[in-house]
């Protein structure tokens, strides 16, 4: 996304706590400072991208905060995947200050990233984002105003449920396929054609699953930030969330078992560990039995 902006044409000064990400942007020709303070005082616009909200809040309010430094008249656009109840809480501190927000969350991954195809669902006011929609449109082709601040990531919440929940259930209908003697790659074509399918059927487990390289470049850790953001959702709400509760708990648990950073395709590994299978397509060599899980 950082090189998308610097090929549009946009000139960019950099903080970030990894020294080899700063090195990444001072090598496309970014400039770089040392505190979020420091770049609010020589932004007008500034982005962040960030792994939850209690870190997006820390950076915001915290010492050597964009707080400290942030003019009335900017803006702060917030990419993360955030809690809706925080990001109203920044809106409104900046709000007082006559500082702009808009959250703009993003999905489409590594390689949507790189091709400048994300979606990216925008929360705030619309003549803010309109002002600032073709920066936006330089990372990502689908930018769709949702609604009043925190309804951008409101709707991202909701759209990696489903991701959540997909991911499971073709696992499962895979695991199925390989337990009853069928190709579970014909499976995935079937469904492909058909009206189960998803993007988890169309994308990761023909690039991800049956070649078995497990990279999509999003891990464990962040779908179960996701799932913890959807399930609070729906507390505050007061929305009984029966199917997202067990899809929680299950991700919950491969978490525990195998990490949060090993990539979120893996759950097809921690499933198979249970079924005693593995997934692999008939023309892969014949099924490999693994020991089920105690």
């Amino acid at each position: 996304m950082f090189e998308r902006l610097v090929q549009a044409g946009y000139s960019l000064i950099a903080y970030d706590t990894n020294p080899q990400r700063l090195e990444y942007a001072r090598s496309l020709g970014a400039a770089s400072v040392g505190s979020p303070a420091e770049l609010a005082g020589r932004c007008d616009t500034i982005i962040t991208i960030l792994p939850s909200s209690p870190i997006v809040e820390s950076v915001v309010f915290g010492a050597n905060g964009l707080l400290e430094s942030m003019r009335p008249g900017s803006i702060l656009i917030d990419m993360s995947s955030s809690l809706p109840s925080s990001t109203k809480k920044i809106a409104a501190a900046l709000k007082e200050r006559g500082i702009n927000m808009l959250d703009a969350p993003i999905s489409g991954g590594v390689t949507g990233a790189r091709a400048g195809t994300l979606a990216i669902m925008v929360g705030g006011d619309a003549e803010f984002l309109a002002k600032h929609q073709p920066m936006l449109e330089a990372m990502g082709k689908n930018v769709f105003h949702c609604g009043d601040t925190a309804a951008g990531h409101a709707m991202k919440a909701m759209n990696n449920y489903l991701s959540a929940t997909h991911m499971i259930a073709t696992t499962e209908a895979a695991i199925l396929a390989t337990k009853m003697g069928l190709d579970p790659a014909k499976l995935i074509d079937v469904v492909n054609a058909s009206s189960g399918r998803s993007w988890s059927s169309q994308f990761k487990f023909p690039n991800f699953v049956l070649p078995r390289t497990f990279n999509a470049g999003f891990t464990v850790g962040l779908m179960c930030k996701d799932l913890d953001i959807f399930t609070t959702m729906g507390k505050e709400n007061g929305m009984p969330l029966f199917v997202a509760n067990a899809v929680h708990q299950l991700w919950s648990y491969a978490l525990s078992q195998n990490g949060a950073p090993e990539d979120h395709t893996t759950i097809v590994k921690f499933l198979e560990q249970w079924a005693g299978v593995e997934v692999q397509p008939a023309d892969a060599g014949p099924d490999q039995s693994i020991p089920t899980s105690a």
